[in-house]
């Protein structure tokens, strides 16, 4: 039982007993939701990049604190400054690509084996300054306040792309090229992740796949798969597309066509995920709302294909439980119907 935080190297611990999570109901699986917010919000939403450096008032001052790099061997000297959770919080950042400090205190307190959350902001200010990660401030729309979320830089790229070549990362210079709201949907991945992995029937997650290039059955890239023994003896391998209100449903066409091609039209529902133990693969989706949910089914014809596949609903999670936030595409009449999943939190 394992969680891929490092890339190329599994570590084998569990988080906490789910009956003394912080943010999870042990009881009835209801929790607080980072990434959750209204469709006007979602819309409407801003993020900057925060370059300021506490004590310094002027821009180009504390610019000047963050470490320039002129030859990649200047990053031999800085692996060799970075102790066990500097690395493991640059490594978590990269695998998740956009996080909210909210959540990195989360899996501080997920995993107190390994990591001190008094240590958090030593960490990011050393690698903030070191320049492997940025900063951004993010205004909460209802609470009013600047929160800060951090991604890889372009150094911090290269830096782990030199060490652990093996290991695939979201280049920063995609933030970019995409729109601003992917922040949003890399925040729904990671708190997908932190319910799942508190789960008594977790097994293992890897955090990119994009299909199998050897036999040219390519995915649009999936950012978080998690292997689930939700039934016993029966384990699900979760391939998970998080959708937005506003996203163009033709990305999810696109993407339930492509899974249709790599499952062989549903015949061959037990192909390799990644490094993840052997098991039926879903095609998953993390969604707001049930409504969200239905349109989505709708436009895609779930029903129409062989595999199975499923929602998970942000806000039935917050209201009524984990255990009671699955929606299946109904065979029978077309919609969706819940799947309850009562032995999940035990």
């Amino acid at each position: 039982m394992s969680q891929n935080v490092n890339g190329d190297q599994q570590v084998s611990m569990r988080p906490v007993p789910l009956q003394d999570s912080q943010f999870i109901n042990a009881q009835d699986g209801t929790a607080m939701l980072p990434s959750l917010i209204n469709p006007e919000d979602e819309k409407n939403f801003q993020i900057h990049r925060n370059f300021y450096i506490k004590g310094y008032v002027d821009l180009r001052d504390s610019v000047r604190q963050i470490r320039q790099y002129e030859i990649a061997d200047q990053y031999n000297n800085v692996l060799t400054k970075l102790d066990f959770e500097d690395e493991y919080w640059l490594k978590f950042i990269a695998m998740f690509k956009s996080v909210q400090k909210l959540q990195l205190k989360r899996e501080a307190r997920m995993f107190p084996q390994l990591l001190d959350e008094m240590n958090l902001d030593k960490c990011l200010n050393k690698l903030f300054r070191n320049g492997l990660i940025m900063r951004w401030t993010y205004n909460h729309p209802i609470d009013d306040k600047d929160i800060p979320v951090y991604t890889l830089t372009g150094n911090g790229y290269r830096f782990l792309k030199t060490f652990y070549a093996n290991s695939n990362y979201f280049h920063p210079q995609d933030f970019f090229n995409l729109n601003r709201r992917y922040h949003l949907r890399f925040w729904e991945v990671l708190d997908v992740y932190q319910l799942l992995v508190s789960l008594p029937a977790y097994r293992a997650s890897t955090t990119m796949f994009h299909g199998n290039l050897r036999d040219k059955r390519l995915l649009l890239p999936s950012p978080l798969q998690i292997n689930l023994e939700l039934t016993k003896g029966k384990p699900k391998n979760l391939v998970f597309y998080p959708a937005l209100y506003n996203d163009n449903l033709n990305y999810y066409k696109d993407a339930s066509l492509k899974w249709d091609k790599f499952t062989e039209g549903g015949q061959n529902l037990n192909k390799p995920i990644n490094d993840l133990p052997a098991g039926q693969d879903v095609l998953a989706f993390y969604v707001p709302t049930v409504e969200r949910a239905q349109e989505i089914n709708n436009v895609l014809k779930l029903t129409q294909f062989a595999f199975p596949s499923l929602f998970l609903v942000g806000l039935e999670i917050t209201n009524n439980g984990l255990p009671r936030a699955f929606f299946l595409p109904d065979r029978q009449n077309g919609g969706l119907r819940q799947y309850i999943f009562p032995d999940v939190l035990r």
